[in-house]
């Protein structure tokens, strides 16, 4: 393995580690030069980054490791984004969005800050039908007047706990039982939990019954037009995350539709993809774009450091530790193998349990 394929495949599984950070916490020229090349004499690439929120793992850490990769990349000014629970400036977003484009070779554009103003926002279905119309739009203009310009967008399945505000909060608990019985009873039609599902009914408001399934059917609708602007060329890519979960719920049910209509276009199988997580999202993109511009696919031999390691199911996941990292490799372009001989890489998980609280 050469040296620059070895700094290129480092930078890749840096990259893939900071990605699973968020489940578990909460210099070679370029090889292959794009028809379109903004990028300076110091940096190789020009990329855009839109952000899920204003968090360091959304921006900081995604500008750090793209720096360190010869990466330039290009932010909105600190003062339009969100600040916690206040949402940020949609329009000036839109607009600066806009106004950049030209000026980069690819761009990581996330629609729930474009559509509701963040990832908090978003929980909250902040955004209106307009928005949802205008940010298509908007997406397809750009495209239409930089067809240079290399668009990965991703979208977030919301999470299964409704959002934390004063009109839902008597109600957290049911709706959560709720959405779980909704999508067991969809699997097993078990005649107990029909009878526990009908009574949930009658206890919660239907507004907020309403409001809950709406903000899922919005998403998925949402999705759906993104998997479609994709084959459609307008995007280079899609990366549908899903927010905080459980191994059963509404957001799994929005999730195997979304998988179904995947399985339907083979010619979406590398270049949409759906993860669980959110935060890192933007950085599995970079490293994703990273790869796909050198043509390369590095060989990851996954080692754990414990026998139950791969088979636990962390806090606010639908899913095996095993699975995760499975599908934070496949978005990379990395091939993972089954002996460390085979590897070019050894990427070691720990797993902190009562059991296992230090490496």
């Amino acid at each position: 393995m050469s040296n620059s394929l070895k700094q290129l495949t480092l930078l890749i599984v840096i990259l893939l580690i900071t990605s699973l950070v968020g489940y578990f916490y909460y210099e070679q020229p370029y090889h292959a030069v794009p028809i379109h090349h903004t990028a300076s004499k110091q940096h190789w690439l020009t990329v855009i980054l839109l952000p899920l929120d204003s968090r360091p793992p959304c921006t900081q850490f995604v500008e750090q490791l793209a720096h360190m990769a010869g990466i330039k990349l290009l932010m909105p000014p600190p003062e339009l984004l969100d600040d916690y629970q206040i949402p940020a400036n949609k329009l000036e977003l839109r607009r600066w969005l806009s106004e950049t484009s030209g000026q980069a070779d690819a761009a990581i554009i996330s629609t729930d800050m474009l559509i509701h103003g963040g990832l908090v926002a978003s929980r909250l279905s902040s955004g209106t039908v307009n928005d949802y119309e205008d940010t298509v739009k908007l997406l397809t203009g750009i495209h239409q007047e930089n067809p240079y310009l290399k668009m990965y967008v991703f979208n977030i399945i919301p999470r299964l706990l409704i959002a934390d505000s004063q009109e839902n909060a008597a109600f957290q608990t049911k709706m959560l039982k709720y959405s779980v019985l909704k999508d067991q009873i969809s699997i097993f039609e078990n005649v107990e939990d029909i009878k526990k599902l009908t009574v949930l009914d009658e206890e919660i408001p239907v507004i907020v019954i309403k409001h809950y399934m709406s903000m899922y059917a919005q998403n998925t609708q949402l999705n759906l037009t993104l998997m479609n602007m994709v084959q459609q060329g307008v995007l280079s890519g899609l990366v549908i995350g899903q927010d905080d979960g459980q191994p059963f719920g509404v957001p799994n049910m929005v999730k195997e539709q979304l998988q179904h209509r995947l399985i339907q276009a083979p010619d979406l199988a590398d270049k949409v993809f759906i993860t669980r997580g959110t935060d890192e999202v933007a950085l599995t993109i970079l490293g994703h774009l990273i790869t796909k511009s050198y043509q390369t696919q590095p060989r990851i031999f996954v080692k754990y450091s414990t026998i139950e390691g791969p088979h636990i199911t962390m806090p606010f996941m639908p899913n095996t530790v095993e699975v995760t990292v499975k599908e934070k490799i496949n978005i990379l372009g990395g091939l993972q193998v089954d002996h460390a001989d085979q590897a070019d890489f050894i990427l070691y998980v720990h797993i902190g349990t009562s059991n296992s609280k230090s490496i």
